[in-house]
């Protein structure tokens, strides 16, 4: 906390507001933030307008029977100004709410900040009057554990989406670039080419070397293979496996654990 902040709170009396902020995620696209304040106007802090909007916030309640502590926040709804946003995104379930306390101690110029904290929308219910927040943390028994499931032969990452964007934990960075079928080239093993029909995916020579004079009639079924004088073309893309991975030249990224053996999915 700033110290003209502490010195304003151990005052034993002053005249500065100490505000209250809300700043609400909606999940839209693109997502949407609303910013309002508990006041009769409207401030500026950090550079950002926050609208001055009538709503209350209960005090955090202790327990010692192991509940999750929850926080409720009521925010008025005569204007319906939340109502449609509760109507098309499930009430705000599982979104974040960041609360803020900031003042103006004498003197100073901005609104400085004393304390914040981020809680996720656990439940909500509105009437003619108020909307009804249940805030707090999310309770650790309806997260997914664990978190894999851990399969044998089969990849549990994400593919790269397009040749500009690497997924993280595949970190697949090969050549995904593709030139037009060209008759009469010899193309190497590792080269990429999409045909002049295109059926929406690439294909790698795995075994090449070889002068072409006419397109292979290349397969519109996923999976298929190509061979055509000699040399082998697969499909470019991740069928999730090993092999396939080692035939991209990233198994050390495999997603799989294929030391479980092939007796199905087991929990750890």
């Amino acid at each position: 906390m700033d110290n003209s902040l502490i010195l304003e709170k151990n005052k034993l009396s002053s005249t500065t507001p100490w505000l209250i902020l809300l700043e609400v995620t909606i999940p839209s696209t693109p997502a949407v933030t609303l910013y309002l304040v508990r006041n009769t106007e409207d401030i500026t802090y950090n550079s950002q307008t926050y609208t001055a909007f009538p709503f209350d916030l209960d005090v955090s309640k202790q327990v010692s029977k192991g509940d999750i502590p929850t926080i409720e926040l009521k925010v008025s709804n005569v204007t319906r100004t939340l109502q449609a946003y509760l109507e098309d995104y499930n009430g705000l379930i599982d979104n974040s709410i960041t609360i803020r306390v900031v003042a103006k101690p004498e003197g100073e110029s901005e609104y400085l900040e004393a304390e914040s904290w981020t809680h996720d929308i656990l439940a909500v219910h509105a009437d003619a009057e108020y909307v009804y927040f249940t805030l707090g943390a999310p309770n650790p028994l309806s997260k997914r554990f664990p978190l894999y499931r851990y399969i044998a032969h089969s990849c549990r990452f994400t593919f790269r989406k397009n040749s500009s964007v690497v997924a993280p934990e595949c970190g697949y960075t090969g050549n995904d670039s593709a030139t037009t079928w060209q008759p009469s080239t010899l193309y190497a093993v590792g080269a990429i080419v999409v045909p002049t029909t295109p059926n929406g995916h690439y294909y790698r020579c795995t075994t090449g070397g070889i002068s072409y004079g006419v397109e292979p009639t290349w397969p519109t079924v996923i999976g298929r293979s190509v061979i055509d004088n000699g040399a082998v073309w697969v499909e470019n893309y991740c069928k999730k496996t090993l092999q396939n991975c080692q035939d991209l030249g990233n198994s050390k990224r495999f997603g799989g654990f294929p030391g479980l053996g092939s007796g199905g999915i087991r929990l750890c």
